[in-house]
């Protein structure tokens, strides 16, 4: 079995509970205990001790990569080329749990677009559009202008757009024209390339190769031929995680880490910070070593599950 989410602030609080280590309902002070922050913390650090980031996988995103390799660049058997790379074998320092869009060859160039401007200003703030002359592609960077309307002002405004689309800008102007105010703009900024889109099981392999059939994400890429490009030239477009349920021994160790990170608030919240108490002829002594007793146990408990999650790097 397994869990499709990481333990909540009521898990987290009924496992208190049930471990007598606060109240039902909780006290004033106890339910202002940080949960959330706990299990967050939590979470952290299991995915750094399993080498998983994230552990549990979400929606598809895109990592960025240096071509593998001994090469360093720029100068090697390619003689004039940013020859960084020189390998196959593209580890992800991740796990990968869909099947993957991988492009190779991206480049960053640099270019001016021009373009014009149109809008109002208030305040010092503009808010208009933006249509450049740049005929197709993306690209994106810093504009600025003299705008006119009834009155002038120099505008410096941001922009990421495509193409030669109206695109909404907002900007700032060191006056207050009014009216309708235009001008003529010019953006430096950089347009990019994705390169070259691979083919699965033609141009690349997922590795390890059996991983799906061991419920396992895979590793790394192999290449069919040795890469050579720019530093961040390879994209990798896909889901990626250990795997998208939380099985349950890695579920409860996670548990027991948030707990541990509340038990020197909860500690003080029983004893009052006192080791021992007397009430007419009666006595109460704390013993703090039976909170240490317990936290070791549970840290060698999470110390055994973590040692069947880690991360390895299988070439």
């Amino acid at each position: 079995m397994s869990k499709t989410a990481y333990p909540s602030s009521a898990e987290l609080g009924a496992f208190l509970y049930s471990s007598g280590l606060i109240t039902a309902p909780a006290s004033a002070q106890q339910s202002q205990m940080f949960f959330d922050e706990a299990i967050n913390a939590a979470v952290t650090e299991w995915e750094r001790e399993t080498g998983w980031v994230p552990f549990l996988s979400s929606g598809s995103t895109t990592r960025y990569y240096d071509p593998p390799g001994p090469e360093t660049g720029p100068v090697g058997i390619y003689v004039g080329l940013n020859n960084i790379g020189g390998g196959r074998k593209l580890f992800l320092n991740a796990g990968l749990r869909s099947n993957p869009t991988v492009y190779v060859g991206r480049i960053t160039s640099l270019l001016t677009v021009g373009g014009t401007v149109s809008g109002t200003v208030t305040a010092g703030v503009f808010t208009g559009t933006f249509t450049s002359d740049l005929g197709a592609g993306t690209f994106t960077g810093t504009g600025s202008c003299t705008i006119t309307g009834t009155g002038s002002a120099t505008l410096t405004f941001t922009i990421t757009g495509t193409g030669n689309s109206a695109h909404t800008i907002t900007g700032t102007t060191d006056g207050n024209p009014t009216g309708t105010c235009t001008g003529t703009a010019s953006v430096a900024g950089s347009t990019i390339s994705n390169g070259t889109l691979l083919h699965q099981n033609v141009e690349y392999f997922l590795r390890p190769q059996n991983a799906a059939s061991y419920d396992r994400p895979w590793t790394y890429l192999d290449f069919t031929y040795y890469q050579y490009g720019n530093p961040g030239s390879i994209s990798v477009t896909g889901v990626f995680g250990f795997g998208s349920t939380v099985p349950d021994d890695a579920w409860y160790a996670i548990l027991k880490k948030a707990v541990m990170h509340l038990i020197p608030s909860l500690e003080i919240n029983i004893t009052g910070g006192q080791q021992q108490i007397k009430l007419g002829n009666d006595s109460f002594t704390f013993n703090p070593i039976l909170y240490k007793r317990q936290t070791d146990i549970w840290q060698q408990q999470i110390d055994v599950v973590c040692g069947r999650y880690r991360r390895k790097i299988l070439a």
